[in-house]
């Protein structure tokens, strides 16, 4: 089930290599949105249970929703926890389970909460891409890309993997060219609202010799 060679100088190489290795690993908690209003690069939108379950059940599961959002992982916790001893077939509360274990540094625990969401939907691309980030901060970037990619194929409108597969072949990989396809589709399916990533395009263009059209208005 679904629910819902450069001309930079090395010290400015190496900070904006931070700063996007620092973008690409947080865990954010709210619904495909950081606090400064950039994307989400780890972690899945919170998913809406379908119709069928208790009311009484359906309000924990809003409820540990919006606790996820203000960042009240405790709370968050045991309400997803009873959800899904509940509920346990639905794989957005799984993804959401393993957003708060990555968040509070319990990594066995994440990775087996991803597993139960994609052995319930193995095409979930939120579960998918959080995977893809926990086999980038472990430095295994080929599992990382494999499951990014398997994402984008289950999914291809969901932006956060693409942000995810720019990031690693940017950072990572050494492959701009891929990073800019990658960046320029999360910008498209995103009305282009990220100003971080919109420079980072602007950045890999320049540094391809491919030259940016510039809006001019008759």
């Amino acid at each position: 089930m679904r629910y819902r060679s450069c001309t930079e100088t090395d010290a400015p190489v190496r900070a904006r290599r931070l700063r996007l290795a620092a973008l690409a690993g947080a865990a954010v908690l709210a619904a495909g949105c950081a606090s400064t209003g950039g994307p989400a690069p780890g972690d899945a939108a919170p998913a809406d249970p379908e119709t069928g379950v208790a009311p009484a059940v359906r309000a924990d599961y809003d409820k540990a929703v919006a606790l996820l959002e203000v960042g009240d992982l405790e709370g968050a916790e045991a309400l997803l926890l009873r959800f899904v001893e509940a509920n346990p077939g639905y794989p957005g509360a799984w993804t959401n389970l393993a957003s708060v274990y990555r968040a509070t540094d319990r990594s066995a625990d994440a990775r087996e909460a991803l597993d139960r969401a994609l052995a319930l939907d193995e095409g979930y691309a939120p579960a998918l891409n959080q995977l893809g980030v926990m086999h980038r901060e472990a430095g295994r970037f080929n599992e990382a890309e494999a499951a990014y990619l398997k994402a984008v194929t289950a999914d291809p409108g969901y932006p956060l993997a693409h942000f995810n597969l720019g990031v690693l072949n940017d950072l990572y990989l050494g492959s701009p060219e891929t990073a800019l396809t990658h960046y320029e589709q999360y910008q498209a399916l995103t009305s282009g609202g990220d100003d971080r990533v919109a420079m980072w395009i602007v950045d890999i263009r320049r540094r391809l010799g491919i030259e940016t059209q510039s809006a001019r208005a008759d």
